[in-house]
């Protein structure tokens, strides 16, 4: 992703924080080690002035993780198992999975116009260092407090294997190994469409069975790909 660092500036957004520093103070930025290599919790919500909230919680452990989503506007809750090169995906009510090789899911570039400009202020978030971006994905603004991104993530494969579509500004920073981690995302009239929240940010060990497949999963009907990982072994 290209930064457009010499865009015109972007409608001015409400401000989310208390004061912010500049990245001339020798701390580390986004372009730097700035969340790499998390293994932990990172638990958020997606709130809309209707409606109740959509929850999203993501695990990590080193090459592994999990990935789980509230349901919500005509989607089922999702959760998935992301283990090497494959995504397991879990379906809790038939306790089944179908696993699928990411790495033979064909990548399209990306056409749209998004328009992204770091503005090199931070803050801490639940003791986490992050940088407000503002962003122009039309006909929405975006001022996203980011932190790097644990590992890499395709926002083109989670698409397909899930169903789900992933908004273009978020795209953009997922792509480029940034995660939003408090957005505000508003209409061209100013008016809030939805707002992302951080509710939990907790470094440290993931157990086995947060990352392993539920004892007694079998495999869907028509499902080719491998087994992920059981917490019965």
């Amino acid at each position: 992703m290209e930064i457009a660092a010499n865009e015109p500036a972007p409608r001015a957004a409400p401000p989310m924080g208390t004061p912010l520093q500049k990245e001339d103070d020798g701390r580390p930025s986004t372009d730097e080690n700035m969340g790499r290599g998390f293994q932990g919790v990172i638990e958020l919500s997606v709130v809309t002035p209707k409606g109740a909230p959509r929850g999203l919680r993501y695990l990590a452990r080193g090459n592994d993780a999990r990935l789980q989503l509230d349901g919500q506007n005509g989607h089922g809750a999702f959760d998935a198992l992301i283990w090497g090169e494959n995504m397991s995906v879990i379906d809790n009510e038939q306790h089944t999975f179908r696993t699928v090789p990411l790495d033979q899911l064909p990548v399209k570039g990306t056409d749209d116009d998004v328009r992204v400009m770091k503005t090199g202020e931070r803050r801490m978030l639940q003791g986490v260092l992050v940088e407000r971006y503002e962003i122009d994905d039309e006909p929405l603004h975006v001022s996203a407090w980011v932190t790097g991104l644990p590992g890499k993530f395709s926002t083109q494969k989670f698409e397909q294997v899930s169903g789900y579509d992933v908004p273009a500004w978020a795209q953009h920073l997922l792509d480029d190994e940034k995660l939003p981690l408090e957005a505000s995302a508003r209409d061209s009239s100013a008016r809030e469409v939805y707002r992302l929240q951080l509710l939990r940010y907790a470094g440290g060990p993931v157990d086995d069975a947060s990352l392993a497949l539920p004892e007694n999963y079998t495999p869907a009907e028509g499902s080719t790909g491998a087994a992920p990982p059981s917490s019965a072994h």
